[in-house]
């Protein structure tokens, strides 16, 4: 099923000081669950669904923020999703609401946007991670207690490992090629662990006892340490991820509910899910270093290394709080949809995808300030990444080459959001004050180079 829906707040797309602005919100069918971008094809994969809901993975395309497909999943929940880029495949797990024992990983092919194969793992999977060295995806699942491991080259599972009480989150550590696993336990019982796998032989090294209820982890590459967010233990344990052993524990009060690391500082985020607070590592000296204070609590943390920002969504507030990674304090609060959770980032376009899991929409940031905001009512094309601001007159230049780098063709139109032709252009001035603020591509006419550099995106505000 094939949908094309985008809704632009024209209004909020210039931002004055710190240079991240709302974009957009794109309606989807259901309560996003989950996100990832793929290098591949520049797109983004939303998971959406609800218990006994229709549920699917909505495919949007990066450079016009389109809903390009709606692919169903047969099944209730969605949990993780995550993109082999080199493979150029998806995939994502989901269950039924009830049974759980109708739990699948769905394979996804990235070029067509259709379905593969569906391939059965145990109850309530949580969590994927990928392991690009050896073609394998791991798959975290709650109630067997187990990992599965599934071999991307024939689409079954391989083995399935025994690891701690409910299983929860993943990560890879690829230069030991290792994967870890936070085990949630049960309550009232010591079993809080996190489990070290040899990636290459499908096996388990060992348990690491952690705080209360570890529920989310990161790896730092700088320092080969992974990170474990205690939720009921209001403490981030520190691991060896070499020796399999715990360095530290650090106190953060409490609900840890989220990590992040930051390669650019080697700093940890650690967000607390009750209380609206960031807490800062160092990732030398495993020392809290500073505490950020949010609107509200954070439910998920993303790095945007290129731009060394933190983004923290803030659920109980609609808004998602950007933290400047040199200062640890927060340079601006933006407003998004209901409910905001995952969260994902496109460094081809700098842009970070908010599920808002209280609504049916995505919102959508930038974060680089507009060209040409504070110029004047005429606006030159521009051969840049950042959008065109034109308030009136947009200007394409004259006597150009139509076939040349950078050249439009003879006739290039202007499409609007979701590809529909909104007028024709031609060289020099094109009055586009009758059309409705918001953004727009500059599409060449048959037989201009396609491929050549240069902007086609514009920005038309009042």
């Amino acid at each position: 099923m094939r949908l094309c829906f985008v809704l632009l707040a024209a209004g909020c797309l210039v931002s004055a000081a710190p240079a991240q602005w709302f974009e957009a919100t794109i309606p989807v069918p259901q309560s996003p669950q989950a996100l990832c971008w793929n290098p591949a094809n520049n797109r983004v994969y939303c998971a959406v669904g609800y218990p006994d809901a229709f549920s699917a993975v909505v495919t949007i395309d990066g450079d016009s923020n389109v809903v390009r497909d709606t692919i169903e999943l047969g099944y209730d929940m969605p949990g993780g999703i995550l993109a082999d880029a080199g493979a150029e495949r998806v995939y994502c797990t989901g269950s039924s609401y009830y049974p759980l024992d109708d739990s699948l990983v769905t394979v996804i092919d990235a070029v067509a946007d259709s379905i593969i194969c569906q391939v059965p793992v145990g109850e309530g999977p949580m969590a994927l991670c990928f392991n690009a060295s050896r073609s394998k995806l791991f798959c975290a699942a709650q109630l067997p207690g187990r990992v599965y491991v599934i071999d991307c080259a024939g689409d079954t599972v391989r083995a399935v490992l025994p690891v701690g009480s409910n299983p929860y989150d993943l990560c890879c550590v690829p230069e030991l090629d290792r994967v870890f696993c936070a085990n949630r336990g049960t309550y009232g019982r010591a079993d809080y662990t996190v489990t070290s796998i040899e990636a290459a032989r499908d096996s388990v090294r060992r348990n690491i006892e952690v705080g209360l209820f570890p529920r989310a982890l990161c790896y730092s590459r700088t320092r080969g340490k992974v990170y474990c967010a205690n939720g009921w233990g209001a403490s981030v344990s520190v691991l060896d991820a070499a020796g399999d052993s715990s360095l530290a524990t650090v106190a953060v009060g409490g609900a840890p509910f989220a990590l992040a690391w930051n390669p650019v500082t080697d700093r940890v985020y650690c967000a607390d899910g009750d209380n609206g607070r960031v807490s800062v590592i160092d990732g030398a000296s495993n020392a809290l270093l500073a505490t950020v204070t949010l609107p509200g609590p954070a439910w998920s943390l993303l790095v945007d290394s290129a731009a060394n920002k933190v983004y923290a969504s803030c659920f109980l507030n609609d808004a998602v709080a950007v933290i400047d990674g040199d200062a640890d304090t927060v340079l601006v609060t933006i407003p998004v949809g209901s409910g905001p959770s995952a969260m994902c980032h496109s460094p081809a376009t700098g842009r970070t995808y908010v599920g808002d899991e209280g609504g049916q929409t995505v919102s959508v940031i930038r974060d680089t300030v507009p060209a040409g905001a504070g110029e004047a009512p005429t606006a030159e094309w521009r051969t840049t990444d950042v959008p065109t601001v034109v308030r009136g007159m947009l200007r394409l230049p004259t006597g150009h080459d139509p076939d040349s780098p950078g050249g439009l063709g003879s006739c290039p139109c202007l499409l609007d959001a979701c590809g529909r032709r909104a007028m024709e252009l031609v060289p020099g001035e094109n009055d586009v004050s009758h059309l409705a603020p918001g953004v727009y591509f500059v599409r060449p006419a048959p037989g201009g180079r396609r491929q050549s550099p240069g902007v086609r995106k514009v920005v038309i505000q009042r």
